[in-house]
């Protein structure tokens, strides 16, 4: 977590940054408005919209059945309520399996103020992205 207060949300740049000088960055999880603006409102840096919220949120035993649309729902209600963390998001496993251009739903493209969180499993290791880093370049 940031010892100073936030004025501008956070943006994948400030977090290498923060990285590259050895400073702290806090993660918590959220699923909706309220625990969301909680959290922000508490200096946390990012916010996770898992595909957990297929367990926690809908009770399901596998995390498998959530869909995309059921993520965007979710997603939105925490964009909303962060001020200042910058929210990412898991995409649903199955979602983009396609290819990385047809991945991000059309409605998200435009998108600015958080980052969809592709994960792929491969026969040598699992490999974890954000589309922001290939957007911004970093």
């Amino acid at each position: 977590m940031s010892v100073h207060v936030q004025n501008t949300r956070m943006t994948t740049a400030r977090l290498r940054a923060m990285k590259q000088s050895g400073e702290k960055i806090a993660m918590l999880t959220s699923y909706d408005f309220t625990l969301a603006n909680l959290v922000d409102e508490a200096g946390i840096d990012i916010l996770l919209v898992g595909d957990s919220a297929s367990n926690v949120v809908s009770g399901n035993q596998y995390t498998l059945p959530i869909t995309v649309d059921e993520m965007i729902f979710l997603t939105k209600g925490v964009v909303r309520a962060a001020k200042h963390s910058l929210v990412v998001c898991d995409m649903p496993f199955g979602s983009y399996q396609i290819s990385e251009e047809d991945a991000m739903p059309s409605n998200w493209k435009e998108e600015k103020t958080f980052c969809p969180r592709f994960a792929i499993w491969s026969r040598r290791a699992y490999r974890s992205w954000d589309i922001s880093d290939s957007r911004r370049n970093l």
